[in-house]
């Protein structure tokens, strides 16, 4: 598939025959009828075009970044040791755990 018409082309993308001609003219390709023929250089430079286009600039780009979720989260309660004048009153760590 080295050389092959714009028809050609467009009939095994399945895309319609005028939006390919419209993607090559965007793409800085110039064809003048259905029966131009492209090269591999010329099918390259399209679809660096429809890339970038499109929102994907290259193959290197950044990760994404992974989703971490918190299972467990850390608190503290007061805790009040009686009744009375004299209540002493306590601080306790409490931990949460999330089930799965």
């Amino acid at each position: 598939m080295s050389e092959v018409t714009v028809k050609q082309l467009a009939e095994v993308l399945g895309i319609s025959l005028e939006q390919l001609m419209d993607q090559l003219s965007g793409a800085g390709i110039s064809v003048k009828s259905a029966d131009d023929t492209i090269s591999n250089e010329d099918k390259r430079q399209l679809l660096a075009y429809l890339r970038s286009a499109h929102g994907k600039e290259s193959k290197d780009e950044t990760p994404k970044k992974k989703v971490v979720l918190k299972r467990k989260s850390t608190g503290t309660l007061k805790i009040s040791s009686g009744t009375g004048v004299r209540a002493k009153t306590k601080t306790v760590n409490i931990e949460v755990r999330k089930k799965r």
